[in-house]
């Protein structure tokens, strides 16, 4: 299997890369995702991982589609709006590199448009996530396989075939750093429809570190997928699962957290 680092950090070498998955669960606020990037070296995970994108590239402004479950502050908000309030703007991220930086905790980030990968690149984000939705997204994946950069592709929903296309469309634009993240798109899953031994026979047809993107509410799923040769787990942290927002209730917080690393750790000695 062809390994390669994230960072300073091995992927694919018999430990795994555990990434503290904040996604939009800073609500917005860059207190508080700097504050998640603290707590998350604390509980000993490898990278956090935030969301890049733009409401103007992601939503039409004048479609009426509204989001109840996900409205930050109650209520019913437009999918633009609500995209709009959990945008990180290029001065937000420049801050939570640096804060990255002196927690030494490793700063990734999942990309929705061509231009976002330019500018993670110019920021020196060591590596780049495509998420589930976009595995279909050719000029993205192709864009983003360019940078150079070690790519992560998530696979929820998609079809073997399709994840064949998304990575010949990546090694064909030059990327040779590639990981898999199987994932099961509903949040969160039932058990039964985890289908976990889907990560060996990713890792078997692939020839690439395969990891899981863990939507359950607990952390025996994730601990499972390691004990099933998973190389990268990514697992939504929250500070509180009180927050109001979409991801929070299906997050670990940081106690929760720990204890799941700290299991991690005794089961790749094993």
């Amino acid at each position: 299997m062809k390994t390669f680092k994230i960072g300073t950090k091995p992927v694919g070498n018999n430990k795994t890369f555990i990434i503290a998955e904040a996604g939009v669960n800073h609500n917005g606020n860059l207190d508080t995702a700097g504050e998640m990037v603290k707590r998350a070296a604390r509980c000993g995970a490898d990278a956090i991982k935030f969301q890049s994108f733009r409401a103007d590239y992601m939503c039409v402004k004048t479609l009426q589609e509204t989001k109840s479950v996900e409205g930050i502050t109650g209520g019913t908000k437009s999918s633009y709006d609500m995209y709009k309030s959990l945008e990180l703007s290029e001065e937000a991220h420049l801050a939570l590199k640096s804060e990255a930086d002196s927690a030494g905790i490793i700063l990734i980030s999942s990309v929705f448009d061509e231009p976002m990968v330019d500018f993670l690149k110019s920021i020196h984000l060591p590596a780049i996530k495509i998420s589930s939705g976009d595995i279909t997204y050719k000029a993205l994946i192709e864009k983003a396989a360019r940078s150079k950069l070690p790519l992560i592709l998530s696979t929820g929903m998609a079809k073997m075939e399709e994840i064949t296309k998304a990575v010949r469309w990546a090694k064909a634009a030059g990327c040779r750093k590639i990981a898999l993240l199987h994932c099961v798109a509903v949040y969160p899953p039932r058990w039964e429809d985890l289908h976990l031994r889907f990560i060996p026979s990713l890792k078997k047809k692939f020839n690439c570190p395969v990891g899981f993107s863990d939507h359950t509410p607990v952390a025996e799923s994730s601990i499972a997928a390691v004990a099933l040769g998973a190389d990268i787990l990514e697992k939504h942290f929250t500070l509180d699962k009180n927050m109001p927002g979409p991801d929070h209730k299906l997050s670990l917080d940081p106690m929760e957290f720990t204890d799941m690393v700290d299991k991690i750790r005794i089961i790749e000695m094993s």
